[in-house]
C-alpha cells in the first residue's frame, strides 16, 4: 500500500500480487489501490468488469485530486509541482478534465501560462521550498489571477523542518527508505546543505558503521513510506557496534487524528 519494497515483498509473500496494469487483473477480482492514487478512469474500468475496489488512496492525495477535477471543469488551467513520473502525479493528471502542466524545477520554462487561468497545487510529498520558489516564477509569468491551493500534506512539512534542524546539529545524516521513493529522497537534498555526510539506506542492510564511527552525532529521518521496523533495525545495528543511541521522541503531528485535509487556497 505504500512505495516501500521491502513492505511490498513481505506483502507478495502473504499471496497478494502486485501489478502494474489493470489488464494483469483477472475480472471480478478485488483490487487494492495504494496511496498514491490512480487515474480516475480506472474506477470506471474496475466497474465494468466486476473489480471491486478497495481504496487505500492517501486522503490528502484524494483531496488533491477533486480539487483538480473541478478547477478544470471550471475551466482553470492545472499546474502541478512535482515529477511527471510518479504515479501520484500521474494519478493527479488523469483527474483533469482540460490543460494540465508539470513542472518539478524553478528553472522549468513557464511561459506556457503566460495567458492562462492558472490554478497551482503540488504533488503531496514534493519539496515545500522548491514549490514556494516554482509558484514565485508562475506568479511573475502570468499577468492574470493565479490560485494557489497549498496540498503539500502537513507530515511532508514536518519530516522536511525536522530534517534540516537535525541535519544543522548532526557530523551525519542516515536518511532511511527505498531508494525509490521520491519523498524519501528529497530528504536527503533537504539535509545536504546543511551536513556534509548524508548517507541513503534501503534498509538496515545497506548500514556499514565505518562511514560513521568517527562522527560524534548522527541524525536519522525516514521517509513517509519507511516502516518503524526499518528504522529500528538500523538503530539496532548501530547499538551493536556500541554507538550509543538516544531516541529522540517527537510529539509528531501524525500521530493525531486529523480530519480531511481542509482545501487552502490562496490568490496571487
Amino acid at each position: 500500500m505504500i512505495h516501500n519494497e521491502d513492505v511490498n515483498t513481505r506483502i507478495r509473500e502473504r499471496g497478494i500480487p502486485t501489478v502494474e496494469s489493470l489488464s494483469e487483473v483477472p475480472d471480478n477480482a478485488r483490487l487494492l489501490i495504494r496511496s498514491h492514487g490512480v487515474p480516475k478512469v480506472l474506477y470506471e474500468q474496475c466497474a465494468a468488469r466486476g473489480i471491486e475496489v478497495i481504496d487505500c488512496t492517501c486522503r490528502f492525495v484524494a483531496n488533491t485530486q477533486r480539487i483538480v477535477e473541478r478547477e478544470s471543469r471550471a475551466g482553470k488551467t492545472i499546474a502541478i509541482t512535482g515529477h511527471r513520473e510518479h504515479p501520484e502525479v500521474i494519478g493527479l493528471i488523469g483527474w483533469c478534465k482540460g490543460e494540465v502542466y508539470v513542472f518539478s524545477s524553478e528553472e522549468d520554462d513557464f511561459t506556457c501560462l503566460s495567458d492562462k487561468n492558472v490554478v497551482l497545487l503540488s504533488q503531496t510529498t514534493f519539496s515545500t521550498q522548491r514549490f514556494s520558489k516554482i509558484a514565485e516564477k508562475i506568479k511573475k509569468v502570468c499577468p492574470k489571477t493565479v490560485e494557489i491551493f497549498e496540498t503539500i500534506c502537513y507530515t511532508t512539512v514536518s519530516r522536511q523542518r525536522e530534517t534540516v534542524r537535525l541535519a544543522q546539529r548532526s557530523d551525519a545524516i542516515l536518511v532511511i527508505g527505498g531508494l525509490n521513493s521520491s519523498n524519501t529522497n528529497k530528504l536527503a537534498e533537504i539535509a545536504s546543505p546543511y551536513c556534509k555526510t548524508v548517507i541513503r539506506l534501503k534498509n538496515a542492510d545497506d548500514f556499514v558503521y565505518e562511514k560513521i564511527k568517527f562522527c560524534k552525532r548522527v541524525g536519522i529521518v525516514a521517509g513517509a513510506s519507511t516502516p518503524d521496523w526499518q528504522t529500528s533495525e538500523v538503530l539496532k545495528k548501530m547499538a551493536e557496534n556500541n554507538a550509543e543511541v538516544q531516541v529522540e521522541t517527537q510529539v509528531s503531528e501524525e500521530t493525531v487524528k486529523a480530519p480531511v485535509a481542509e482545501e487552502t487556497a490562496a490568490t496571487a
